[in-house]
């Protein structure tokens, strides 16, 4: 896929109108192009800042009574009725507009929302992810507990831990990470068994809505198996995350969103 055609689909992408196929094959293409990438994080924030000017700028109810109240008397006084019952639909339909394109725009912010007693992903990531080159933070200590599979952290941890099945890729280390307000998760590291790829993937699980989102945007996606999840970037590397039974599933490495996605949901 070319800039052109990755272009066209971008509007199509951000509205979830793309068959599955054809959003992988954007999402790879935007994990490589710098240009193509900053024009689809640019239509996320035109789309976030509409959200908030709704946000701030909703009419009460007083001034829809007004505005509505004003349309009736004026269609009294006028001899042209049709025209103020006119006038009056649209006054309605601006209303209701307004509030089916918060609704909707709101849909393509990531459901991982910040709250006072969550976990900003990007810190995690940014503190320690395998590949990341930020400060560790003392907040988060990761204690290594060799090569152990969901059954085995399940019942270390406190919820369950899903068990992840990559193509070409085994399980090499797994951490539990607490941090100093006594929250627990763990990380799962895989590495590639083939020699095609030197990057691991840091796989983090949590229960659901200990993650959180400080400034990271993710756009919505189906996978093969048609499970919704969200992709986006945490810095240079992709980021995928989905919902399974009770538990945030983060997947975060340096290889392309298409690949990710093929991993983690391959075509059947």
């Amino acid at each position: 896929m070319n800039c052109e055609q990755a272009r066209e689909l971008l509007g199509p992408a951000s509205d979830n109108e793309l068959a599955n196929e054809s959003a992988a094959m954007v999402a790879g293409h935007i994990s490589k192009c710098d240009q193509c990438q900053s024009e689809w994080e640019q239509i996320l924030s035109v789309r976030a800042g509409i959200v908030d000017i709704l946000a701030q700028q909703k009419p009460s109810d007083d001034f829809e009574k007004r505005i509505i109240s004003a349309l009736h008397q004026e269609q009294k006084n006028s001899r042209r009725k049709y025209l103020s019952a006119y006038l009056i639909g649209v006054a309605a339909t601006i209303v209701l507009g307004s509030f089916a394109i918060s609704a909707f725009l709101s849909s393509f912010r990531s459901p991982l929302s910040s709250t006072l007693s969550s976990i900003a992903a990007e810190s995690l990531v940014a503190s320690i992810g395998h590949h990341s080159t930020g400060p560790e933070d003392p907040s988060f200590v990761v204690n290594y507990v060799g090569k152990k599979d969901a059954v085995d952290l399940t019942p270390k941890v406190g919820f369950t831990v899903q068990r992840i099945k990559l193509t070409n890729y085994d399980l090499y280390g797994s951490d539990i990470v607490k941090t100093s307000d006594g929250k627990t998760l763990v990380r799962m590291c895989y590495n590639c068994t083939d020699g095609s790829s030197t990057d691991c993937i840091d796989c983090y699980q949590a229960p659901t809505g200990l993650l959180s989102l400080q400034k990271t945007t993710m756009s919505q996606i189906v996978l093969e198996n048609g499970q919704v999840a969200r992709l986006g970037k945490f810095g240079e590397q992709s980021a995928l995350l989905l919902s399974k039974q009770g538990a945030d599933i983060l997947y975060v490495s340096p290889i392309s969103s298409e690949k990710l996605i093929k991993l983690v949901a391959p075509t059947t």
